[in-house]
């Protein structure tokens, strides 16, 4: 009996090598998981040294901000920075020179006393005023036998003035209850000449108290004068005198509104009537 081999066409061939190759890669796919999953990952271990007590012991604390701190090599001289010391000593200068100009502003302005850190330079044939120069600033001493006794602080150009500034006792009344705070400024440390009439006389504490009033008493403001010398005028005024005073403004207080000046002189206003 006679076998016959079947003949393969080309259409079997094809698909048997299409089979062959799926299987193949369908091996080395399933080879490379396989690889995947006992390849070991590598892990990086930190190493540090390690040190026995008697070592450690010996080892010097370091402060953790040496690290940052450039050492300096054992014999090595340090630089002489000329720039760096200049700076200081003139940043020191101005320190210096800004605390002593404060000192005599406030001393001269406040409680009139000084100036302390600067040289007298001229002094007036009017009784004995003084003027004196600072670093940036000018003080001017007045002593005038009868008118202006305060000091007065100001730059280089501050000039030498005895005229005082004229005002009314109803034009500041009005004034000062429509603004104290800005009418205290202004006129704060103002030689001034005021004209008002007589409220009290004071013969222990050589005042002279000076009052404006209105009917409706909106107005109402008095001017505390200390005279500058005892005995002067106090016995020369009566209650309801009008008298003209001159002295320096020093302090503005409210309800009731009152002013304080000092260093005054005073002279009787006589009035003339007319018929």
């Amino acid at each position: 009996m006679k076998l016959f081999k079947k003949k393969e066409t080309f259409a079997d061939l094809e698909q048997y090598q299409e089979t062959i190759e799926l299987e193949t890669i369908d091996e080395l796919m399933e080879k490379e998981i396989e690889d995947d999953t006992t390849q070991e990952i590598p892990q990086i271990i930190e190493t540090y040294p390690v040190f026995l007590e008697d070592e450690m012991e010996e080892m010097p604390l370091e402060n953790d901000f040496d690290f940052f701190v450039e050492k300096e090599e054992p014999g090595k001289k340090k630089k002489f920075n000329l720039p760096r010391l200049l700076m200081n000593i003139g940043f020191g200068l101005v320190l210096l020179i800004g605390i002593l100009v404060t000192i005599d502003v406030v001393m001269v302005s406040k409680f009139n006393h000084g100036p302390f850190f600067a040289v007298q330079v001229k002094k007036y044939d009017d009784g004995g005023t003084k003027e004196y120069l600072g670093i940036g600033y000018k003080v001017i001493k007045y002593h005038q036998v009868v008118g202006r006794r305060d000091m007065e602080i100001g730059s280089w150009k501050l000039t030498y003035s005895t005229t005082p500034v004229d005002i009314s006792d109803l034009d500041f009344a009005i004034q000062y209850v429509l603004r104290p705070e800005e009418m205290g400024k202004t006129y704060h440390n103002k030689f001034v000449r005021l004209t008002s009439t007589v409220k009290e006389v004071n013969k222990a504490d050589n005042t002279v108290t000076l009052e404006y009033s209105d009917e409706g008493g909106k107005y109402n403001t008095t001017f505390i004068c200390e005279m500058n010398r005892k005995a002067d005028y106090t016995k020369v005024f009566d209650k309801g005198d009008n008298v003209s005073v001159i002295g320096t403004m020093k302090e503005f207080r409210v309800n009731p509104n009152s002013i304080r000046l000092t260093n005054c002189f005073a002279e009787e206003m006589i009035e003339i009537n007319e018929e």
